[in-house]
């Protein structure tokens, strides 16, 4: 700050004891001025120099934060190559099926039968490269196992070592999720989409019935097949499906009149196959409850009183039978 020059006068009028007074207090008052502007001069000079001092960090710490997210990415590309390639050089057990030729759409489904989200699987399923072979330990019906993604972030996918769907053969693995494409259609129009035409996984979503199927590759043909997946068909029993082959094993009617279940073992429909299979649905038919009313579910086809009438039973094989009500006094006789 250059040095300010001041002058003044004073008036002649003016006492003698204020001449000398006035300039020394101007000059006193410019020189606190400039020790003020050195002062802020000198603390402005300090924060420069400190701001120069903390860019000068934060672009060390941001280089170092870059490379560090750069080797963490190499590393993270690195492995899963490698896991990948592991996986690759390892064939897996069965053959899959071409991509899909025909386009389609559909909804998954829940085990009700409903749309919804693909099944989970136990946190504590085995994790494996490979299909394991028919001999192995893991080889064992209802066994889940997992193969890995080979990419980070990507779940596995899950497999579910099954019964062949005839007599022959150990089993397969059947693989326990859906994949696009799915197909929506009529339970009757299944035969329209040939399961060779689609990947493993892809579905078929029977709008009629309630029911789903994907493509596998069952044994003991290992071809591709339309497998039943999962959903309830409930219907009167008079229209209980016919015709079923083995590969609809597994599904599950319901009765709406009878409100009993039967499940297809493969080759025909069993009311103790579906018990067996925790498929039940209340008493089985036979069962007779002492009550002064009807029980739950009420009379019609589901109770009959036992008073000696004859009436339609249904029967193990979804058939019914004109079956003699026996005489009991405050009996019910589950139909």
């Amino acid at each position: 700050m250059a040095a300010v020059s001041i002058k003044t006068s004073i008036s002649p009028l003016a006492p003698p004891q204020l001449k000398g007074v006035v300039p020394d207090l101007a000059e006193r008052y410019i020189r606190s001025i400039q020790q003020a502007h050195a002062a802020l001069q000198s603390s402005f000079s300090s924060m420069e120099a400190t701001m120069a001092t903390l860019q000068t960090d934060f672009t060390t710490q941001t280089g170092s934060i870059a490379a560090g997210l750069k080797d963490i990415v190499a590393a993270i590309t690195a492995a899963g190559k490698a896991s990948a390639a592991a996986t690759t050089t390892a064939p897996l057990a069965v053959a899959l099926t071409p991509t899909p030729t025909t386009p389609a759409t559909g909804v998954p489904v829940t085990n009700q039968g409903s749309p919804g989200a693909v099944n989970t699987v136990p946190p504590t399923t085995p994790v494996v490269n490979v299909l394991p072979g028919l001999s192995d330990p893991l080889s064992v019906i209802n066994q889940i196992i997992i193969i890995p993604s080979g990419l980070p972030g990507v779940a596995g996918t899950p497999y579910t070592f099954t019964a062949p769907l005839t007599g022959a053969g150990a089993g397969w693995w059947r693989l326990s999720l859906t994949v696009s494409p799915s197909i929506s259609d009529t339970f009757a129009n299944l035969s329209l989409y040939p399961a060779a035409n689609y990947s493993v996984g892809a579905m078929f979503y029977a709008t009629d019935k309630n029911i789903s199927y994907t493509v596998q590759i069952p044994s003991p043909a290992n071809v591709a097949t339309w497998v039943y997946y999962n959903g309830i068909y409930e219907d009167t029993l008079a229209n209980i499906p016919a015709g079923l082959g083995t590969n609809s094993r597994g599904l599950v009617f319901r009765a709406s009149d009878y409100l009993h279940n039967w499940e297809w073992t493969g080759t025909v429909w069993s009311l103790y196959y579906a018990m067996q299979m925790g498929n039940s649905a209340g008493y089985p038919p036979g069962t007779v409850l002492y009550s002064g009313s009807a029980p739950f579910g009420g009379s019609g086809q589901l109770w009959q009183a036992c008073n000696g009438s004859t009436v339609n039973v249904s029967q193990e094989d979804a058939t019914l039978a004109s079956t003699v009500m026996p005489t009991i006094t405050n009996g019910w006789y589950a139909r």
